[in-house]
């Protein structure tokens, strides 16, 4: 039994071989007043993505509250940085709210030079222009861009769970929602801070160039060529500890988990 937050959780991993390859797997078992909640992984050692990774952080999200906790189990199954197009199910955020389909007029302001977005979803060109945001969060943020209204596994486009900040491209007739964070128009952001974990635009953020990066334990870096969080946009990607060298070029972005630029 070990203590998660204010929740008792009993881990487990396992492993199984066949003649081709091997697989390895982990469960943790949250056990509260009201219900046994588990969530599950299970990867081949021959995978090109390391799940694990990701795994690891959506456990680290988990609110220690037993009211909370089933929230956060919902919230926390966004991917770390990329989404590949071939995520199961179970690699993808449920989410129960609701959005009325009924033909709507624009509430938004052609002028976004002073627009914020808070906790809530939106339908993008009714309730947001559709565009570039960056979204902060002062905690454990979170996001998801589905394809429509349905709340279903299958709408989901791309989500994921963040510290600090990400950065997003959104179209018309998509729809996103956010929790725990504040979402800006992307051309009137300019105080992020390239010294902490976070996502970066090359030549607005920081400029273009090799950076050595550091981790303390096991740290994540991506480069990708836009802001879909799109499999098919990872330039480059990979999971370290200590020290590594990245070189980034003018309009690609630079994601850092758990690392940081060695200034």
């Amino acid at each position: 039994m070990i203590q998660l937050g204010n929740i008792d959780s009993v881990f487990l991993d396992f492993n199984a071989a066949t003649s081709d390859f091997n697989i390895t797997g982990k469960n943790v078992f949250f056990i509260t007043d009201k219900k046994l909640i588990s969530i599950s992984l299970v990867q081949s050692d021959n995978s090109k993505y390391n799940y694990f990774e990701d795994y690891d952080k959506i456990i680290h999200s988990i609110r220690g509250s037993d009211d909370e906790l089933e929230d956060s189990v919902q919230d926390a199954s966004g991917q770390d940085g990329s989404v590949p197009d071939s995520a199961e199910p179970d690699d993808l955020a449920q989410d129960d709210s609701e959005s009325d389909d009924s033909e709507q007029t624009s509430d938004y302001s052609s002028d976004t030079s002073s627009l914020s977005y808070s906790d809530g979803m939106y339908k993008i060109g009714v309730d947001m222009p559709a565009g570039e945001y960056v979204i902060k969060t002062f905690s454990h943020g979170y996001f998801e861009l589905c394809s429509d209204s349905t709340g279903t596994v299958d709408s989901i486009i791309v989500n994921d769970n963040f510290k600090t900040n990400t950065i997003i491209t959104v179209s018309d007739g998509q729809y996103l929602t956010i929790n725990r964070a504040t979402a800006y128009p992307s051309d009137q952001v300019s105080d992020l801070d390239i010294y902490d974990e976070g996502m970066f635009r090359v030549g607005i953020d920081l400029p273009a160039g090799e950076y050595k990066i550091h981790a303390n334990k096991s740290g994540y870096v991506e480069v990708s060529s836009d802001s879909s969080h799109q499999f098919r946009s990872i330039v480059m990607n990979d999971n370290f500890e200590g020290d590594k060298y990245v070189t980034v070029s003018d309009g690609q972005y630079l994601t850092l988990n758990r690392a940081a630029i060695v200034q």
